[in-house]
């Protein structure tokens, strides 16, 4: 027990020493008195960069459908599989549609034979009005043909409108592609029952000639984001980067994440994305502005709040400092630091406020491109 006794305090301190903990003042006073760290500096560069607002999504298929069919059957046909790629009106599957096809015939023959007792009717009607107006027939026998005509009619339109209805059917037994695209799903199998209700699903066909890719930006962004503006789309699954045009921006605001959706549509002729994939979205905002820019590796922390440490008498001195991410590693400071301050780059991960330290001045980048201004999706 004595052991353990010694073993928990030291474990303590080397926890506080490698976490973010603030040290008392005594421990800070021994870390000023401590030996020498060797550290690198640099002055802030000053570098011209595009904004950019920057969040991530997954690519969606502009259209896709859930095909199943409109009468219930069994499938006797189905000459699809997953991944081929078919026109709009391509056969998906076929139902046994026999009963249906009987129907629709003898719903045809029953309109032709009410078709032509209207006819009749219509020849005799014409044969006997004109000897109602000679008087040689009564004009009630006139009046009791047209009855019976106007009813044979109403008839007739009921039977053409059946036979309408089992052709319809009929053709229903045939579930063909609503538009171009590729079969993304086949779940159903010949002989198997397919039914209207509850509804089937034969197959699922997408539309991947373009892709669209919903993803959610924080509300302070929202002003500098328009739909019609132009956006890079990064794959990674590719590692390959694709030019996008903002096409839509949600009208409601998530009141519990303060953040809104856009969506970025992206061409895909050439086929290369499939739906699902990671995005990575980069939302041109326009304007080229200068900043003053330092690598990542030279702050501490997450997000736009961070620590930096500068060179001053040969003491590290740790400042508060407000950034905003940008792409290749770096970061741009907005608040907390001078342009003309040394910062220790790259940090050294035990460095604390007021440790002694030599110097040696890093190398600035040379890259003078401009850089995309990338702004976090966290609405955090």
């Amino acid at each position: 027990m004595r052991r353990f006794a010694i073993l928990i305090p030291l474990v303590m301190v080397g926890c506080g020493s490698e976490g973010g903990v603030e040290l008392p003042a005594s421990a800070q006073e021994s870390a000023a008195d401590a030996e020498p760290v060797s550290v690198a500096t640099r002055t802030p560069e000053a570098r011209e960069v595009e904004p950019t607002v920057r969040s991530v999504g997954t690519a969606e298929p502009i259209r896709a459908a859930d095909l199943g069919p409109q009468v219930t059957g069994q499938i006797v046909d189905l000459p699809v599989s997953e991944g081929d790629t078919v026109e709009e009106g391509a056969i998906i599957a076929r139902l046994d549609g026999r009963s249906m096809r009987a129907g629709a015939a003898q719903a045809a023959s029953s309109a032709q034979g009410i078709d032509a007792q209207v006819r009749q009717l219509e020849q005799e009607l014409a044969r006997l009005r004109p000897l109602a107006q000679r008087g040689t027939i009564p004009s009630q026998q006139v009046d009791q043909m047209e009855l019976q005509l106007e009813g044979a009619r109403a008839q007739l339109s009921a039977a053409r409108s059946g036979a309408s209805q089992a052709r319809t059917a009929v053709s229903h037994t045939t579930v063909r592609a609503p538009f171009a695209g590729i079969v993304s799903r086949v779940t159903m199998e010949v002989g198997e029952t397919a039914t209207n209700m509850p509804p089937s699903i034969i197959a699922r066909v997408v539309d991947l000639s373009a892709v669209e890719i919903a993803a959610r930006i924080p509300e302070r962004e929202l002003a500098r984001v328009s739909e019609g503006a132009a956006a890079e789309v990064r794959f990674p699954a590719l590692d390959r980067s694709f030019s996008g045009t903002v096409s839509r921006i949600a009208p409601e605001i998530d009141t519990q994440t303060r953040t809104v959706e856009i969506v970025v549509r992206v061409d895909n002729r050439e086929g290369v994305i499939r739906g699902g994939m990671s995005a990575e979205v980069a939302i041109r905002a326009g304007g080229v502005r200068t900043a003053m820019v330092l690598p990542a590796d030279a702050t501490r922390g997450m997000g736009d709040s961070r620590r930096v440490f500068v060179h001053r008498d040969g003491r590290a001195v740790e400042r508060q400092v407000r950034v905003h991410p940008l792409g290749a590693g770096t970061v741009e400071v907005l608040e907390g630091l001078e342009a003309n301050e040394a910062v220790i780059s790259p940090l050294p991960a035990r460095l604390r406020d007021g440790a002694p330290v030599t110097t040696q001045t890093a190398a600035a980048s040379s890259e003078g491109a401009a850089l995309e201004d990338e702004t976090s999706a966290d609405p955090t």
